[in-house]
């Protein structure tokens, strides 16, 4: 089994920086949609490869664009964002605060919630 990590394509929160770290939810900028389909000539997923993004616009962005042919795509917040934060006391900016449940439920129908049992 092979694992690929791949990061979003430039988002709208680094526009600005850090000026605008603190929008909510940010998708990706032109810029970001063209890397990300740059990207795409380079990484091929088979059909029966799985996506798992962050609950993030820009994340979710990055991986329909990255996935034409409408691969299993499925999100945690397991995943992310901001997994390396250098000290637990720091403040998350609001760029990184992912959806809720129901928040996901709504914009995103066609991508499933990978449930571990776990209250994230």
């Amino acid at each position: 089994m092979d694992i690929t990590f791949i990061r979003h394509g430039h988002g709208e929160h680094l526009m600005d920086y850090p000026n605008q770290l603190n929008c909510q939810h940010p998708g990706l900028t032109e810029l970001g949609k063209s890397q990300v389909i740059a990207l795409r000539k380079q990484v091929v997923f088979a059909p029966e490869d799985v996506i798992l993004v962050s609950p993030t616009k820009r994340t979710i962005e990055t991986a329909q664009l990255l996935t034409p042919n409408k691969n299993l795509v499925f999100f945690s917040p397991l995943v992310g964002p901001r997994m390396f934060l250098q000290n637990p006391e720091f403040v998350p900016f609001v760029c990184d605060q992912i959806y809720s449940k129901e928040e996901f439920s709504h914009q995103y129908t066609d991508i499933r919630m990978l449930n571990l049992g776990l209250d994230c």
